[in-house]
């Protein structure tokens, strides 16, 4: 599977539900954090990182058929 198809899906996931993407999201919360662009990047506040994790966990069961939980305790499972 391409990187490419699961971040297609994570955006669409958002999209369906009518949420912003994910950039529009981590954006938004950066926004108020001047930032001059120089590594490290700001912290991103838990629930935008918490929500983009489980738009990422819903592309991935869509993408594959598996739960992302049984994928974490066996990750060969995928290939089978």
């Amino acid at each position: 599977m391409k990187l490419a198809c699961v971040l297609v899906v994570a955006a669409l996931v958002g999209c369906q539900k009518g949420e912003q993407g994910d950039h529009a999201a981590a954006g938004s919360a950066s926004a108020s954090d001047p930032w001059d662009k120089a590594a490290p990047g700001p912290e991103l506040p838990k629930e935008v990182v918490g929500e983009t994790r489980a738009r990422y966990v819903e592309a991935f069961e869509r993408l594959t058929g598996f739960s992302f939980d049984d994928y974490l305790a066996d990750p060969e499972v995928v290939l089978r």
